[in-house]
């Protein structure tokens, strides 16, 4: 049964020198249990916040099914 779990990338806005890759995500939607890559140097994948001096956070997105 697959997870539905979603969040919004939300960039910090803020830090004297912005991962590229995470100014990139600022608004998109990934899954939970399939994170993106957070470091292009190790292909590690992860969560926003997950790295060392990074503010970025996870928006939940919510479905609403009738």
């Amino acid at each position: 049964f697959p997870s539905h779990d979603m969040f919004r990338w939300l960039h910090s806005g803020g830090g004297k020198s912005p991962r590229d890759l995470h100014v990139g995500y600022d608004g998109e939607v990934f899954a939970f249990d399939d994170p993106p890559i957070i470091d292009p140097h190790t292909n590690t994948r992860g969560l926003p916040g997950q790295l060392i001096n990074c503010r970025c956070r996870a928006i939940p997105v919510i479905e609403i099914e009738e």
